[in-house]
């Protein structure tokens, strides 16, 4: 296990009654410190004039899993100060991550860029979403708030970067498109059940009427997914709404499963409405579930620095400034298979040597070409 270094920052939504430089936490065997961000070094690597910087120290047996920790500890902390305070806590973005290891001299480091003006270019024909965009305000159906919802929840659950939420999202969506592919199956009763109860007190029977699954289950069958997955689709569900299992497990589970229920949706979406996509478009919706950090764009490379204290010192920080221009076509990119690789000017600010070093991008955008307004 190796030691690790991250840096997270977030908007302010909250102060501390008191008046400290730093505030220090330490969770488990994890150092967490918070501080407001109050030099242009912050500013500079954060994106971010008014707000906080969250370090957090920690053991893992990687960079990644230690990413993926320190942002579940920077979330706990933001989540808790909105039971504390009753208003919103801004979510936190990674920024640094770093090896802080005693007694070694080649080290791992990662640093996160945000909205840097370059985009992954998901092209989306014009006339096909002018098209669309009329079908589904024209939807001539008593549940067209429904249909709309369920799209909502979609871009939701594509926009979600935690797992859980992301899964929960996207079953969101088609709970609510049940009714409409209810509808449009013409199932019995319009997919409603009458169900026989008794009063505890009196012993009186009474009844009330529910929605099935009837329209979520013809659409199961008409995509072909296999009953399995349906199976584990909905006792996942259960597991995490109904409180049971472990969530380590269900963490897991959800970013195995998330993929089919994002295609689930959109495949009912579609077919309510009658489009159809590129296969690609569905393709898109089978990278839905990894943890995303939004559109970040990473440097990665090995510091070569055998004294720690050089790394691990308070206020103290190793990191590259970037010289981006705003013209795109200036920029030398060459597509790979999870983004681009930009040649562009980085300047170090790290303070030792490094080597290995890498530029890539990351993340989902929209490029639509040719747009005209008549």
């Amino acid at each position: 296990m190796n030691k690790y270094r991250l840096v997270l920052c977030t908007r302010t939504s909250f102060n501390f009654k008191q008046k400290a430089i730093e505030y220090r936490f330490v969770l488990d065997s994890n150092k967490v410190k918070i501080r407001k961000i109050n030099c242009e070094v912050d500013r500079k690597l954060s994106g971010i004039k008014y707000g906080f910087i969250i370090e957090i120290e920690l053991l893992a047996k990687d960079i990644k899993s230690a990413t993926s920790q320190a942002f579940d500890i920077s979330e706990l902390f933001l989540s808790i100060m909105s039971i504390e305070t009753g208003v919103e806590s801004h979510k936190s973005t990674l920024i640094l991550a770093y090896d802080i290891t005693e007694g070694i001299s080649e080290r791992n480091f990662i640093q996160y860029f945000y909205d840097l003006p370059i985009s992954r270019p998901q092209q989306v024909d014009l006339e096909i979403y002018k098209n669309h965009l009329e079908a589904i305000i024209s939807f001539d159906n008593n549940q067209k708030d429904r249909l709309y919802r369920s799209i909502r929840w979609l871009r939701k659950g594509i926009n979600e970067d935690d797992p859980l939420d992301q899964f929960l999202a996207l079953w969101q969506g088609l709970e609510t498109l049940n009714p409409v592919l209810a509808d449009y199956f013409n199932c019995d009763n319009a997919g409603k059940e009458t169900v026989e109860q008794r009063c505890i007190k009196s012993g009186d029977l009474f009844y009330i009427e529910r929605t099935t699954k009837q329209g979520l289950e013809k659409l199961v069958n008409e995509v072909k997914l296999g009953k399995q997955i349906w199976k584990n689709i909905n006792k996942t569900r259960n597991a995490i709404s109904h409180g049971y299992g472990k969530f380590a497990e269900l963490y897991n589970e959800t970013i195995r499963l998330s993929p089919h229920l994002a295609k689930l949706l959109h495949e009912g979406i579609s077919l309510i409405l009658g489009f159809e996509f590129d296969k690609n478009v569905i393709k898109h919706l089978d990278n839905v579930a990894p943890i995303k950090v939004g559109d970040s764009y990473i440097i990665e490379c090995k510091l070569e620095e055998k004294d720690i204290s050089k790394l691990a010192s308070n206020y103290y920080y190793p990191y590259f400034l970037t010289e981006l221009k705003d013209v795109q076509e200036e920029f030398e990119v060459v597509e790979e298979k999870n983004g681009f690789r930009v040649k562009q000017d980085i300047i170090p600010v790290i303070g030792c040597k490094y080597t290995d070093f890498s530029f890539s991008v990351s993340g989902r955008s929209i490029n639509i070409e040719l747009i005209s307004v008549e």
